[in-house]
């Protein structure tokens, strides 16, 4: 008698796991059908979030700058106080 009881708990439970089961599938449909564009297509729509790794800059298109063509650094390219010069009495390391 008590092995009755038993099996009709557990295919009460097996039907709940379904119900269950059931309606956690119609609302993962439900949300894939929000989150998919006009076209049906189910990608996201957004932002990049890996952004733009591993590109790199042109070497034509990276600004040089040569220290001899600008007047704001000539003088202190020619001036020898602003040189570093290890042999010299009065450089400190």
């Amino acid at each position: 008698m008590k092995q009755k009881h038993d099996d009709d708990d557990n295919k009460k439970k097996e039907k709940g796991l379904e119900k269950k089961v059931a309606a956690e599938k119609i609302i993962i449909a439900e949300l894939e059908l929000i989150g998919a564009d006009e076209n049906g297509n189910k990608g996201l729509k957004g932002y990049n979030i890996k952004g733009k790794e591993g590109r790199e800059m042109a070497e034509e298109k990276i600004p040089w700058a040569d220290p001899d063509d600008h007047s704001r650094f000539s003088v202190a390219i020619s001036d020898p106080y602003y040189a570093l010069d290890p042999t010299n009495p009065q450089f400190k390391k």
